[in-house]
């Protein structure tokens, strides 16, 4: 029981309604959104790629478009994908009539790179759990790899590693 001049724990006085501000009337003050330095080493690193990525993209994009893909798929189709040369060879096989289980192949065979460029990177992201290691493979690219590996050549720890390689393909 509250009694008169007590107040609830973690209340303050305020002038205002009833003088008690209770703790689910606080205001919160967010704080700034902070990134890891080596996050922002490698989102700072790609400005170089970005506008021949940028360029694949609107590419891709108009190429799958003017194939009669509707809009929806073609969007689907980059974040299942998320390869633009096998999106564009599994593109072409589609609209000249091949089977689907032929293009769905080709664009395995010519996403193999990907699989050299896990056994590469490896090493570097071993600092990450299990639960990080599926986003970590999905976000590997080309460019992503490629920025990695070069900011790789510096002296970094486990963790900075990861966070730099997550700079690098989430930006891309």
């Amino acid at each position: 029981m509250v009694g008169k001049g007590r107040q609830f724990q973690g209340a303050e006085r305020r002038p205002g309604r009833r003088g008690l501000e209770t703790p689910w009337r606080r205001t919160i003050h967010p704080t700034p959104l902070r990134f890891h330095p080596q996050y922002l080493a490698a989102v700072k690193s790609l400005p170089p790629v970005l506008p021949g990525v940028l360029a694949f993209a609107a590419i891709s994009g108009v190429a799958m478009v003017a194939a009669g893909m509707p809009h929806y798929m073609a969007m689907a189709m980059s974040v299942l994908v998320y390869a633009g040369s096998s999106q564009l060879a599994a593109l072409q096989l589609i609209s000249s009539g091949t089977p689907l289980a032929i293009a769905i192949l080709a664009g395995l065979v010519i996403n193999l790179r990907f699989s050299i460029y896990s056994l590469s990177i490896a090493p570097h992201l071993a600092a990450a759990g299990p639960r990080w290691k599926p986003l970590l493979s999905y976000l590997l690219s080309d460019n992503g790899y490629a920025m990695s590996i070069r900011g790789y050549e510096r002296p970094l720890e486990g963790a900075d590693k990861v966070w730099y390689y997550v700079g690098c393909c989430s930006a891309i």
